[in-house]
């Protein structure tokens, strides 16, 4: 009898501080951090709210908030002594701006999520569109294929901008190469398609050296059409 009643206590000891300890907790400071340093004003308020609550309810609190957050891509949250709670977060970064006539510019990521107004591009490669088009906080999808491949293009070829119109993406090639995408293709076979192109053209053989025999590049149909 005595082993059961030691058996007890020592569980109880063991385990009691685990769901005893975050109910007497009270967080007073909550430390919010990014991949960049700092979380974003709209992040660092949100995550502040949990100060002054129990530490399982500020953890808590944190979760459900940063959980319907779209422009959270991950996050984790611990305590540190003597009352504090630190939380990081992976948050969406701008990737790519669009632009609708002269009404400024929308900052989107590559998945095509919205994320801020701005009145310049913020240095970022530049989707020009006929209109805005998006439900939530995600644009539609082809505005996010857009993005997308203008997003790898601006990495790989230094392209800074590109106009969306009748479901095609037109592109300006550094070297001055007019290039015509659809967006009815899978992105990866669609860039994989493109970089091999341009390997091609730009092989040591001067008749298909890009810079001295193409000026348009169609990837419309089945076959490129080089012109």
């Amino acid at each position: 009898m005595r082993k059961i009643i030691f058996l007890l206590i020592a569980i109880l000891v063991v385990f009691a501080p685990v769901f005893v300890i975050p109910r007497i907790i009270i967080v007073k400071k909550v430390e919010c951090v990014s991949q960049n340093g700092a979380c974003s004003p709209n992040v660092l308020e949100l995550t502040k709210k949990a100060q002054g609550k129990a530490l399982h309810k500020a953890k808590l609190y944190v979760k459900g908030v940063l959980t319907n957050d779209s422009q959270i891509i991950d996050f984790s949250s611990k305590f540190s002594l003597p009352n504090n709670l630190q939380v990081f977060i992976i948050e969406r970064e701008p990737q790519v701006a669009l632009k609708t006539g002269n009404q400024g510019f929308v900052l989107i990521d590559k998945e095509g999520y919205l994320l801020a107004k701005a009145e310049d591009q913020s240095n970022l490669p530049v989707l020009d569109i006929p209109k805005l088009e998006f439900s939530v906080n995600k644009v539609s999808e082809e505005l996010s294929q857009s993005a997308h491949v203008l997003y790898e293009l601006s990495k790989y070829y230094g392209v800074r901008e590109a106009k969306l119109e009748n479901s095609s993406l037109l592109i300006d090639f550094p070297k001055g190469i007019k290039t015509i995408l659809p967006l009815s293709k899978d992105i990866d076979v669609l860039l994989g398609t493109l970089s091999l192109l341009v390997f091609q053209l730009n092989k040591n053989n001067q008749e298909f050296r890009i810079e001295k025999s193409v000026t348009v590049m169609d990837l419309r149909y089945k076959n490129p059409v080089l012109r």
